[in-house]
């Protein structure tokens, strides 16, 4: 597999990112067990601990999909995972206002291959404010999850034992956390959950990078 050759390449210095599910890492953790201690990092979208699912009351949908996948990760990953869930991926919202900044920007630039984010993000939005007519803007999930592994982000973690469910019924895909501030914990293995990130940030680096300007 080429991405044995790279990790065997670039030993300790790959970074893992992954905003699906986790049925082929998991499938790397079980067939190449001492080759995945040689990865630098794991970043990873999913979960919601601390808040409602987005697939049941209590499932997030890249654990749903696969919570054998996602559990085996858990307990088989040698280092602490970084896992950002939806408890603070469902704040990292691209409103309309600027949305339409950034269309205005790409039609005084003429930018044909730009003034497709808006069509894009609209569609999204429009499709999820009819399930939730709260909704104030677009979130980006997986786009929250990858700014986490850049070294100019600014997110918060916890350190918790981590758990996903695999039992059938309601409870199946729920990732679970021990937040208990007691030396009595679950003995599953220990993750860092992101629970807090710079929203400013995160949306002024979002426009550089789409503009080559800050917001204002």
């Amino acid at each position: 597999m080429k991405f044995i050759h790279l990790i065997k390449k670039y030993e300790n210095e790959i970074i893992i990112f992954s905003a699906g599910r986790l049925t082929s890492l998991a499938t790397m953790f079980i067939l190449y067990p001492e080759m995945m201690r040689k990865v630098k990092d794991i970043y990873l979208m999913g979960g919601a601990f601390l808040t409602a699912g987005n697939v049941t009351p209590v499932a997030e949908a890249n654990f749903f999909s696969d919570p054998y996948a996602a559990n085996l990760v858990m307990q088989l990953s040698p280092k602490k995972i970084h896992i950002v869930p939806l408890d603070v991926s469902k704040h990292a919202v691209l409103t309309p206002d600027f949305v339409n900044k950034l269309n205005e920007h790409y039609l005084k630039t003429n930018d044909k291959v730009g003034q497709i984010i808006k069509p894009m993000i609209d569609y999204y939005y429009k499709y999820y404010k009819k399930m939730n007519p709260n909704l104030i803007g677009s979130p980006m999930h997986d786009l929250l999850a990858m700014w986490a592994v850049s070294d100019q982000s600014n997110m918060e973690y916890i350190e918790v034992p981590v758990k996903i469910s695999v039992e059938k019924g309601e409870s199946f895909g729920q990732s679970m956390g021990d937040f208990r501030e007691t030396i009595m914990k679950a003995p599953w293995p220990v993750h860092r959950l992101a629970y807090q990130f710079d929203y400013s940030l995160f949306i002024n680096q979002i426009y550089t990078t789409l503009t080559s300007k800050k917001v204002r």
